[in-house]
């Protein structure tokens, strides 16, 4: 404060250039606001806003009716529609066939495993197990194996199916039957040349077993014959009655045979009229059971069991009639079991004191 008393107590001349300085600023500082506004006032006239005008007024709802003029839309096509259509088509033509190759697949491969199915079915027998049966064929295949381990190449590779095919028929007879006409009915679709020169060897082979047997059946007589010529010349050469002696005990074992036999029939026929009888006694105590059952009966209760411990003994009275009846039923089935544990042997020939030589 002091400071500027001491100014305002100066000459005139420095409160003059004071004044000068500050009116040259102001006259700067309203130049310069000037400019400003000149320069503000076409940015704000170029800034437009959405629904108003340049001015900054707001535009109208409705059009006016000067105003109201047709819209042409121009479509323009972009040229890469052609391209992507065409690429689009492709890979949908594509993966449709694709997909019709997949189907086909699925289908022929449902077919194969149907067909297989129907085949196995048709070659395996419904009345035969094959968890046992094949546990037998292949251990028969192994010892095959085992028997021809020393053997050539050749022999230990064909012993194996041999022996296997060789068992088959023995442990699934129905099973081996079936396969053997599979593979035939497949020979005579697909192979029809091979089938018949098959056929040929099968009934050459059926004609050489036949003359096989008949060869053994005529050995068989031979050996007969030989031996009642060689009876003859012991008896001419020692006067023993050796063919005499031959035939008694072959008469007497056809006779102890024949007895046998009919002694097996006879038991056989009193076994089944025992059955019968039986039977017919067991159907009439059954009716008769039924009979008395019929009638009306009073229940009443006689005894009570605690934690399922009988605590009294219950006897029931049977008419006279059925008592018999099942005594007669417990003899007949003793007699039967008898029957049938029994075995009679035949008699032996009593020797007659008499010497065969």
């Amino acid at each position: 404060m002091a400071a500027f008393q001491r100014l305002l107590r100066a000459s005139a001349a420095p409160t003059l250039a004071i004044g000068g300085v500050m009116a040259a600023s102001a006259a700067t500082t309203v130049a310069l606001a000037d400019d400003g506004a000149a320069a503000a006032a076409p940015a704000s006239s170029s800034l437009v806003h959405p629904g108003r005008t340049a001015r900054g007024d707001k535009l109208p709802i409705y059009s006016a009716a000067d105003e109201a003029k047709p819209i042409v839309l121009i479509e323009t096509v972009n040229p890469l529609t052609e391209h992507i259509t065409a690429a689009r088509e492709a890979t949908a033509g594509a993966l449709g066939s694709a997909r019709d190759v997949v189907e086909s697949g699925v289908s022929s491969w449902i077919g194969f495993e149907r067909k297989v199915e129907g085949e196995v079915k048709q070659i395996v027998s419904p009345d035969e197990s094959l968890t046992p049966g094949l546990i037998y064929v292949a251990v028969a295949g192994l010892t095959g194996s085992v028997l021809t381990r020393t053997r050539a190449f050749p022999i230990r590779f064909l012993a194996p199916p041999v022996f296997a095919l060789a068992a088959l028929p023995y442990f699934l007879p129905k099973t081996a039957h079936n396969l053997r006409q599979y593979v035939s009915d497949a020979e005579d679709k697909h192979i029809p040349e091979f089938a018949e020169k098959h056929d040929r060897f099968n009934n050459a082979l059926e004609v050489h077993w036949q003359l096989a047997l008949d060869k053994l059946r005529g050995a068989g007589n031979d050996v007969n014959t030989w031996s009642n010529k060689a009876v003859e010349s012991v008896e001419s050469a020692t006067g023993l009655k050796m063919a005499e002696a031959v035939r008694v005990g072959q008469e007497r074992v056809e006779a102890a045979t024949a007895r046998a036999k009919r002694e097996v029939e006879r038991a056989a026929e009193k076994a089944k009229d025992k059955a019968n009888e039986t039977a017919a006694s067991i159907s009439s105590a059954r009716d008769t059971v039924k009979e008395a059952v019929a009638e009306p009966v009073e229940l009443k209760t006689l005894a009570i069991t605690i934690d399922n411990q009988p605590v009294a003994e219950i006897e029931v009275p049977l008419p006279a009639q059925v008592t018999e009846q099942l005594a007669a039923l417990k003899e007949d089935k003793a007699e039967v079991a008898k029957e049938e544990k029994k075995v009679e042997e035949p008699a032996k020939p009593k020797d007659e004191g008499k010497r065969l030589v």
